[in-house]
C-alpha cells in the first residue's frame, strides 16, 4: 500500500459519502473519484444520486439512503488507492526528440485529378483559375 492509499470501513464510507460531495472527498483523501466509487460498489454502499448536492445547495433536505445489511460476501472494509502518475515511455520520449521534418509523412498529389472527388476538382479550379489574392484573401473573378 502506498502513502496515499487508505483503508476505510463500510460505515465510515457511507457516512462520508452522504456528508460531503465525492469530489471534495477525493481531494481531501488525495485519491481519484474512481477509487471511491469502486470501493462503494465493492462494499455495496449507496451513493447520492447525480444532482443531489445541487439540490442540497438549493435548500432541499434529504435523508441519507440507509446502509444495506451486509452479507457474508460483502467485505467490511476496502482499500482506496491513490492514482499512480503516468510517465512517458522511452519510445514516446524518443519520438518527441526527432525533428518535425522527420515526423511528417509526405503527401503525394497526383498530377491528373480527373478521378478526384467533384469538390476537390471545384476547389482546385476555384483556387487556380478563377481567383486572385486581395490583401491575403482569395477572391473570385467571376462573381465579384
Amino acid at each position: 500500500m502506498n502513502d496515499e492509499s487508505q483503508s476505510i470501513s463500510r460505515e465510515d464510507l457511507h457516512a462520508a459519502l452522504w456528508q460531503v460531495p465525492m469530489s471534495k472527498l477525493a481531494a481531501n483523501w488525495k485519491v481519484p473519484i474512481a477509487s471511491i466509487v469502486k470501493a462503494a460498489q465493492l462494499m455495496n454502499v449507496p451513493r447520492p444520486a447525480p444532482g443531489h448536492w445541487q439540490l442540497i445547495k438549493s435548500g432541499w433536505q434529504f435523508e441519507p439512503e440507509p446502509l444495506p445489511v451486509a452479507s457474508a460476501a460483502i467485505p467490511a472494509s476496502a482499500v482506496i488507492e491513490a492514482s499512480i502518475p503516468r510517465r512517458k515511455s522511452a519510445s514516446t520520449q524518443a519520438t518527441t526528440a526527432q525533428p518535425d521534418a522527420e515526423k511528417r509523412c509526405p503527401i503525394a498529389i497526383p498530377e491528373n485529378l480527373n478521378h478526384a472527388h467533384p469538390l476537390v476538382k471545384r476547389t482546385l479550379k476555384a483556387l487556380t483559375v478563377d481567383t486572385y489574392l486581395d490583401r491575403g484573401l482569395v477572391c473570385g473573378r467571376s462573381g465579384e
